[in-house]
């Protein structure tokens, strides 16, 4: 169930009482499948070579390739120190923009095709009431068995998987003695890249208060249009003969 407090999602404060689920290591990296087997059916014909090659060139032929595969290595290890290639590893990223994003006034979380958290800020898990760091759900399992939101659901995650960018507003009903709160649910994809096509950004905002703004405001422009199409009074009906008269 998602959590009824109004103010739980709102405030500024609430972000700081946990910490934000952060998995994104365990993400899916970049690399091509192809080429380490290109490498490797390279690397086996050239160790294969050396049945054909004349047993007088055999020690040239070893050292050659041993002279290549050292440059190789040389290149490697500078564009390393130059940050031209990266190991994989435990990347912390940029502390400056993680902390704009584990403090964000709007829930934010991202998942993979297969509906696989990797990441939730404060906020998010403040907005569904997660219990711990193992309570981390994906929005479908938020609201399964909520019939006026799976319909939303349901578009949001069909453009997830489609690459699209996609915007819902939901009501969502309260539980006893609460009152129903209305939720911005919009997703994209992480980048353009195809790694990062693959995960999903979603983002959550509360707009329960926007949305009883809109309503005040239609409200008082239907009062407005009602005084003015009631028939205004007749004044000079209502004077007095002897007035008129004159």
């Amino acid at each position: 169930m998602v959590s009824h407090d109004p103010a739980a999602p709102t405030q500024a404060r609430d972000a700081y009482e946990r910490k934000a689920y952060d998995k994104s290591q365990n993400a899916p990296r970049g690399g091509s499948i192809t080429m380490i087997l290109v490498v490797a059916a390279v690397l086996i014909g050239a160790a294969g070579g050396l049945i054909y090659v004349n047993r007088d060139y055999v020690e040239a032929y070893v050292l050659i390739l041993l002279a290549i595969l050292g440059t190789i290595g040389v290149f490697a290890l500078f564009a390393a120190a130059a940050g031209i290639v990266k190991f994989a590893g435990r990347d912390q990223g940029n502390p400056l923009l993680k902390a704009v994003v584990d403090s964000a006034f709007d829930g934010i979380l991202v998942t993979d095709h297969a509906g696989r958290v990797f990441y939730a800020n404060a906020t998010y898990l403040d907005l569904i009431g997660a219990t711990g760091m193992n309570d981390v759900r994906p929005i479908e399992r938020v609201f399964i068995g909520d019939p006026d939101v799976s319909e939303s659901i349901y578009r949001l995650l069909k453009a997830a998987r489609e690459g699209r960018r996609l915007q819902e507003e939901v009501r969502i009903a309260g539980g006893a003695g609460e009152d129903g709160r209305w939720l911005r649910m919009r997703v994209r994809p992480l980048g353009e890249a195809r790694r990062d096509a693959r995960m999903t950004v979603w983002s959550i905002a509360d707009v329960t208060r926007e949305r009883e703004r809109q309503e005040n405001v239609f409200q008082e422009l239907q009062h407005a249009m009602l005084y003015l199409d009631m028939p205004q009074p007749d004044f000079f009906r209502s004077m007095p003969r002897a007035t008129l008269s004159i």
